[in-house]
């Protein structure tokens, strides 16, 4: 799962040093504010059965979700059409982004086909059909990017970053569904109205507990965007949005797929009394594969920036220095958040979001009233990630695991990730150019891979030796 985001991935992350010089931070700040009000909206489309999916003991249950979320997600799709078609100039005036009126026209389709995708991997993911997820995955980043580079060539302006945006939303749905049709039908041709309330009512526990905090953790995500964009303008929210692209969007959507993996995996441990053993595992795989990546990207931000996206973007690396606290522990946690589910701790998440959201707004708000967009993210950044390492420590708790333990991994790890970063480190000290620290943060990069690699595959090995 992880290989074939990671796959998609690369090809943005090669494609954007094209994409910065094709299109205009103020561009940026048009598709962040586009991409967080349809994040917004997908969240809560299916009133969060969805999540459920994977849990149930019988795939009779499992169709029953599947159906009912996507019945679910339909009626959202035209709630929100109509809210769009009222309040659409609103939109525009509360952002003061110059011709948002006639994008946010795509939000409605943008919704139906990322909520639409998302129950269908759910599915997916429980039936363990991992390898259409992977492969769909990538090639929704590759269309969103080959569109959005199409656009930029063509001259055609914002267009092209939003419907980019919105192909590679509606990307790979068609494929997951013709797999799960094709696997599945007789399960799916026994649902009936009758079954799908009854289900609805078993299930009851997720829109009422679980909704909220989802609801809060969606606002909490994408507000930032959006409150960059009402305070400081679109230029602003465009270096905001593509420094949290490159630190942030590629990575978590790594966390994702390592998300929908352990979810069944940690269902299934439930039942078997070995959770605690398959969260300390999963965690320790996270920890040596996020730290190294993030160390060394934060090292080398600002000059990798200006080398590969040009002068105008230094400020974005700047931004994506302080956002790499955030991205770091979200990369780790995100994906051991299905413990809340398994354990049946829905309450404890919406704390967590609703926290996650007054720190988020307070940061901004508070750089807004300094007028400095670096007081804002620094805030952000060192606020939100350290609420995420004690959400960790939480649910390594919940799950059979000693926090001690926990912290001494983490201090372990870190070590030999900032070892790793440290010839960015001396480059710097010794003024060298940004050229010479981008190459050097190269070298470092490549070597933390190997390090991933080995390490990994030493643990396999081991876990292997060990077995019945």
């Amino acid at each position: 799962m992880a290989g074939g985001t990671a796959a998609g991935q690369a090809f943005t992350i090669a494609a954007s040093p094209i994409l910065s010089r094709l299109y205009g931070p103020g561009d940026f700040g048009l598709l962040s504010v586009y991409a967080s009000v349809v994040s917004i909206a997908a969240v809560v489309s299916s009133l969060t059965y969805h999540h459920a999916i994977p849990a149930p003991e019988t795939d009779e249950d499992g169709a029953n979700l599947t159906v009912l979320s996507l019945v679910l997600v339909m009626l959202t799709t035209l709630g929100s059409g109509l809210v769009i078609a009222i309040f659409r100039t609103e939109f525009e005036r509360a952002f003061g982004i110059p011709g948002l009126a006639r994008y946010v026209v795509a939000v409605p389709l943008g919704v139906l086909g990322l909520s639409t995708y998302e129950v269908l991997s759910q599915w997916a993911a429980r039936k363990k059909a991992f390898g259409v997820l992977a492969k769909t995955s990538a090639q929704r980043s590759l269309l969103q990017t080959s569109i959005q580079l199409i656009g930029g060539f063509a001259n055609i302006g914002k267009v092209g970053l939003i419907f980019g945006q919105l192909m590679g939303q509606w990307g790979g749905t068609l494929q997951v569904a013709r797999k799960s049709w094709r696997t599945d039908h007789e399960t799916f041709r026994a649902i009936t109205p009758g079954t799908v309330l009854k289900t609805a009512g078993r299930f009851r526990r997720f829109p009422q507990f679980t909704l909220p905090g989802a609801m809060l953790n969606a606002i909490d995500v994408n507000a930032a965007p959006l409150l960059f964009a009402h305070f400081f303008g679109a230029t602003v929210t465009g270096y905001f949005a593509l420094g949290n692209r490159l630190v942030s969007v590629p990575f978590m959507l790594i966390a994702s797929s390592a998300q929908k993996v352990f979810y069944p995996a940690a269902a299934a441990a439930k039942h078997r009394g070995t959770l605690a053993s398959e969260t300390a595992e999963t965690y320790l795989h996270l920890l040596r594969l996020v730290l190294p990546v993030v160390l060394v990207m934060t090292a080398c931000a600002p000059e990798l920036f200006t080398v590969l996206m040009g002068a105008r973007w230094r400020e974005a690396g700047v931004y994506m220095q302080w956002l790499s606290l955030r991205a770091c522990f979200t990369m780790i946690v995100f994906p051991l958040t299905p413990l809340i589910f398994v354990l049946d701790r829905q309450v404890a998440g919406s704390i967590f979001s609703g926290m996650q959201l007054v720190v988020r707004i307070g940061a901004v708000v508070v750089g807004s009233r300094y007028g400095d967009a670096r007081l804002a993210v620094l805030l952000l950044g060192v606020g939100t990630g350290s609420l995420w390492l004690g959400y960790l420590f939480y649910l390594l708790a919940i799950s059979g695991n000693r926090v001690f333990d926990a912290l001494g991994r983490l201090l372990w790890e870190t070590a030999i990730a900032l070892a790793i970063a440290s010839p960015i480190v001396i480059a710097k000290l010794l003024h060298a150019s940004d050229l010479s620290v981008t190459l050097t943060a190269g070298a470092s990069g490549l070597f933390a891979a190997g390090s991933v690699v080995r390490r990994s595959g030493r643990r396999l090995r081991q876990k292997a030796a060990v077995a019945p």
